[in-house]
């Protein structure tokens, strides 16, 4: 019932406009959510369409146009995209949104999965490593086979532990193969008593370079997962994984749903069931990111 006596009528109307004003100065980033409708039997993760869209949408011209130009060709009938809630986890350097806590439910599937995550670090002015684990810490401290990839192979341990709950099985250096030639995993995670390979790349041309295209994307993947595939392959029982993780770094939102188009369009036997998760590094305005560039306070 509405009330027209005097003070009433003037109480109804300052709530309401009070309610508008919050509603339109409010200023927190919209969660990662999706409104994609699949086929019933797909397997859906609300952790990336919007995302996905919004960075289409955001990216230059040229990014966008490659986009467009190249989405018509992707198979729909075997896009299996991702298959997590949408969460957010706060660690000790920031906020993970997305795609956090999917590996568990994943291990089980012989379809491959293509997860995204968003990692929002703090204002801090350098990279603090007294929050690391005991895992990423131990990697941190010590070496691996060569590479500029130590922050990026540390957070993604890290990462794994805070969304997951990962502990670290083998470094890279710790791992037996059947062969010492060719490929080979960044690191081993156990996830509920399972083994799981994880190999860590960075989507990144340098600090000066914003231009990505789908093509750049596949040459990425096709190396990356023909590396997964080949270290899987000649891996000794002793560390045989379940399956492995293709974890990507990367600073730029728009290079995500390039990323994506390049997945889909791969060749089935290449994509395997390898989990191909991407993690966007998010700093704010003015800081030097950390991860992506390899400069989380090097020693």
């Amino acid at each position: 019932m509405i009330a027209y006596e005097g003070r009433q009528f003037s109480a109804a109307l300052l709530a309401l406009s009070l309610l508008c004003a919050c509603a339109s100065n409010s200023s927190a980033p919209a969660p990662i959510t999706d409104t994609t409708t699949l086929q019933s039997n797909a397997r859906v993760d609300v952790g990336v369409e919007t995302t996905l869209d919004d960075a289409i949408s955001d990216s230059d011209s040229s990014s966008s146009d490659t986009v467009q130009a190249d989405s018509s060709s992707v198979r729909a009938t075997d896009d299996v995209v991702d298959c997590t809630k949408s969460a957010t986890v706060t660690t000790a350097w920031g906020t993970i949104t997305g795609a956090c806590g999917a590996l568990a439910s994943e291990l089980a599937s012989t379809q491959p999965t293509f997860l995204v995550s968003e990692y929002n670090f703090s204002d801090a002015c350098a990279f603090d490593p007294s929050g690391l684990a005991s895992g990423p810490n131990k990697r941190y401290e010590g070496d691996n086979a060569g590479g500029s990839s130590l922050c990026s192979e540390v957070m993604s341990m890290q990462l794994l532990a805070d969304c997951d709950e990962a502990s670290i099985y083998k470094t890279e250096k710790q791992i037996a193969y059947t062969s010492c030639q060719g490929a080979i995993t960044d690191y081993i995670a156990e996830i509920d008593d399972q083994l799981v390979g994880v190999s860590v790349t960075r989507a990144y041309k340098g600090p000066s370079i914003d231009v990505y295209s789908v093509q750049d994307a596949t040459d990425l993947l096709e190396k990356k997962l023909a590396g997964v595939n080949e270290s899987s392959s000649k891996v000794k029982p002793s560390d045989k994984w379940l399956k492995q993780v293709l974890h990507i770094w990367t600073l730029r939102k728009d290079w995500v749903p390039l990323l994506k188009v390049a997945w889909q369009n791969l060749d089935a036997k290449l994509r395997g069931d390898t989990i191909v998760w991407v993690t966007v590094e998010q700093h704010p305005d003015g800081q030097t990111p950390w991860i992506v560039p390899d400069q989380c306070g090097l020693k």
